[in-house]
């Protein structure tokens, strides 16, 4: 998050900026991806300790069954402008996020043209994607938090640090909104 709300220094997070790119981004779009990939696979272990999966699709299996609303996950940038994104409305097992293909395109193809979209992939390392990956890592890591604390039984866990950049839309659990932290209450 830290390095993310540095680039606000000079590209504000706002829809127009979307398709700004940079080395900048490059460098968080992969290292961003790269720990959600880590995340999701430790939340899948967390649901079934003998869940082998290990690419995105695979991962939708495991999560989707059991928290279906991932898809519905509405996430409010805490910035001027609050913009609300959903960066898992359409996972499936079938089709993997756009901000994610753009990534694996990054990630292994980064100088090579998209006659589609008449870009390099590189300018796919852009602040749509890059903000789009940083709330997805945000939601799973709530996810994580959430599935800790109910199996432990806790009361409450608050992450030792909320997020400086977002926030959820209507997730509550029991009587507190999960906002800034992830309450388990009986």
């Amino acid at each position: 998050e830290n390095d993310f709300l540095l680039v606000e220094k000079y590209i504000a997070i706002d829809k127009k900026n979307y398709q700004t790119f940079s080395n900048e981004f490059t460098k968080q779009l992969l290292t961003i991806c790269g720990e959600l990939d880590v995340q999701l696979k430790f939340l899948c272990k967390l649901i079934n300790p003998s869940s082998s999966s290990s690419k995105i699709k695979e991962y939708a299996n495991d999560l989707l069954t059991t928290f279906p609303e991932i898809n519905d996950f509405t996430i409010i940038s805490k910035q001027n402008n609050q913009i609300e994104i959903q960066p898992w409305k359409d996972w499936t097992s079938s089709l993997s996020p756009n901000w994610w293909l753009d990534y694996q395109q990054v990630k292994h193809f980064r100088l090579d043209l998209d006659s589609t979209r008449h870009i390099f992939n590189y300018e796919k390392a852009n602040l749509e994607n890059t903000f789009f990956a940083l709330s997805a890592l945000f939601s799973i890591e709530m996810l994580i938090y959430k599935k800790l604390s109910t199996d432990e039984d806790e009361k409450l866990i608050i992450p030792s640090h909320s997020s400086s950049i977002f926030t959820f839309k209507d997730w509550a659990n029991g009587q507190i909104n999960l906002v800034d932290a992830v309450a388990y209450i009986e």
